[in-house]
């Protein structure tokens, strides 16, 4: 099917034969939109394939970003709900415990006052409470101080230790707790709040009550060591495949903190709190999100750089090459393949318009010369004689094609077969000279059998005669029959040279060099000329008789005599050499 769609352009033109070079055309459009397909469909199928690769891996860096703000909701909560358990009277300068074995109370400072015994709070500045009637106190200082203005302030400001001054301070800047003060803000009392209004600071505050008085007690952090503090700690506990940056935004003030996750060459994890943000690790963002209550004043992005390839990746796209080159060989193949299938029927049609030439010109000339002697037009013996020996000699050459036809068809069959007998090579010099003297005198050609072995009458090759004789036949036909077209006006150069020698890397071989000095050959056809059917030059214009199965008939029968058979260019002429295997020397 292939051959007839390269062989036919339309359906007009179905009657004439197959033209080579449109074949060619047909065959490379064929193969190039092929290979052109193929490559689309590879660029599609490998785009879509890595998009899909990279959606999956960033998918999974997602995935555990998504999980790093889950568990610092659920931790910076915790942390906040574990602060419940500072007791309410803990925020008074003097508590009082009672003594179960002496069934008496003792007056003792508050556990909050020493840093042995406070809640380990990071960043924390310090604790304060105010009663209902606005009056500030602390943990650290006996007495309380109102709150309510600025001269208040400063009335006790010498009166008063640094620590709890800063807080009142602290507290007095913040709107938040104003509003709480003033009842503006109905809250849910033993419930942990953050203000964030302060700047640099974290406000932590919640309503009590304690016989009938409710009270506002709260704590101060620093924003960036409380935050920092909890997020590293969350981190270090992450298991991310490259370094990550974590960045916490604060919407009341333009102050970002960043969070530098880094993985080193040994699984090694460095978190540190750099100042500004790499640029490096800003490539890719992976999530972003707000914190969940009571810390819903930050965003929480997480970026990673450009990802890596990963192990499947790398492995899925060698495949993919792998498969594409496999592709783009068989595309190469196939057009090989069609070429080849080109060049065969080209070589068959030449062969069939070869053969019927061959034996219609015979035959014609073995008709017209039979029928002139049958009518009695010849009637002097001596032409009479020459009529005869013409028609002998074509009879001979019929003989000779149909031959080699017979012997094609059984090497098509695989059925040639060689029946090698121990001959001398001076019975094969002797041979050469039998099967060869009518040719050569036909032609006026001389022939010089020669031989560089001392003794060639004690050395036995393996040898089919009839193949010999037809492997000889066919090479000297073959060179005058190419002598003779070249018009080579030169008597010196007609002759052929039999020439038999040991071949010098191989002791045990025997080669026989037949030798013309015609026009010879190119070297691009030095070995095309033992494939069949090969014959230079266009069919329909050729001069040259021949069928183009002469020397692949050769090659064959040389190669069934476990021998070999190679074309050397000479000046002048063309040289064919033949090896044999030497059976014996006696």
């Amino acid at each position: 099917m292939l051959i007839k769609w390269l062989s036919f352009a339309t359906r007009e033109q179905q009657s004439i034969p197959l033209n080579y070079q449109r074949g060619v055309k047909r065959l490379r459009l064929l193969t190039g939109s092929i290979t052109l397909m193929i490559i689309v469909m590879m660029i599609l199928l490998t785009r879509f394939s890595y998009q899909l690769a990279r959606e999956s891996q960033l998918e999974s860096y997602r995935q555990e970003a998504r999980n790093l703000v889950q568990v610092t909701n659920t931790k910076l909560f915790r942390k906040l709900v574990a602060h419940n358990s500072i007791p309410i009277q803990a925020f008074d300068y003097y508590s009082n415990t009672y003594n179960p074995q002496t069934q008496q109370s003792n007056t003792v400072r508050s556990p909050l006052a020493s840093l042995l015994t406070q809640p380990d709070i990071p960043g924390l500045i310090g604790f304060f409470q105010i009663n209902e009637i606005r009056q500030f106190s602390t943990p650290y200082w006996p007495q309380s101080m109102l709150l309510a203005t600025k001269q208040s302030q400063a009335s006790v400001v010498t009166k008063a230790d640094p620590l709890t001054l800063t807080l009142q301070r602290l507290v007095a800047q913040s709107s938040t707790i104003t509003q709480v003060i003033n009842k503006k803000a109905e809250l849910e009392k033993q419930q942990w709040r953050i203000a964030f209004d302060l700047p640099d600071h974290l406000l932590f505050y919640r309503l009590t009550d304690d016989a009938k008085q409710t009270r506002l007690q709260g704590f101060i952090t620093h924003k960036q060591a409380y935050l920092q503090s909890h997020i590293n700690d969350i981190l270090a506990l992450r298991s991310f495949a490259s370094s990550v940056q974590v960045t916490l935004k604060d919407k009341s003030v333009p102050r970002d903190s960043y969070f530098l996750y880094q993985k080193t060459k040994t699984n090694e994890i460095n978190i540190s709190n750099p100042k500004q943000q790499n640029s490096e690790l800003q490539q890719q963002q992976l999530y972003s999100s707000t914190l969940k209550w009571p810390y819903s004043n930050f965003d929480i992005l997480i970026y990673t750089k450009t990802l890596p390839f990963s192990t499947n990746m790398i492995i899925g796209g060698a495949l993919y090459m792998a498969i594409f080159v496999g592709l783009l060989i068989g595309c190469v193949a196939f057009y090989k393949l069609g070429l080849s299938q080109l060049q065969l029927a080209e070589q068959r049609l030449n062969f069939v318009s070869a053969i019927s030439h061959e034996l219609k010109t015979p035959l014609t000339s073995i008709k017209m010369y039979s029928e002139m002697l049958q009518s009695g037009i010849v009637q002097t013996p001596v032409q009479q004689a020459e009529y005869y020996d013409f028609i002998h000699s074509e009879s001979e050459r019929l003989a000779r094609l149909i031959e080699n036809i017979l012997q094609l068809a059984k090497l098509n069959h695989h059925t040639q077969i060689v029946k090698p007998q121990h001959v001398s090579v001076a019975v094969l010099m002797d041979l050469i000279h039998s099967k060869t003297a009518s040719l050569m005198l036909k032609h006026g050609f001389k022939h010089n059998v020669i031989t560089h072995l001392s003794a060639p009458e004690k050395t036995l090759l393996s040898v089919d005669l009839d193949a010999f004789s037809q492997v000889i036949i066919n090479v000297t036909d073959n060179a005058i029959k190419f002598f003779n077209q070249a018009k080579i006006n030169d008597a010196e150069r007609q002759k052929i040279d039999f020439t038999f020698r040991l071949v010098p890397a191989h002791s045990n071989r025997v080669e026989l060099e037949i030798r013309d000095y015609g026009a010879g050959i190119a070297e691009s056809q030095e070995k095309k000329i033992f494939e069949l059917f090969y014959r230079a030059g266009n069919e329909l214009t050729r001069a040259t008789q021949g069928t183009g199965i002469g020397l692949a008939l050769v090659e064959e029968l040389i190669h069934a005599h476990h021998g070999s058979v190679t074309a050397t260019r000479k000046t002048p002429g063309l040289a064919i050499n033949v090896t044999f295997p030497i059976h014996s020397t006696l």
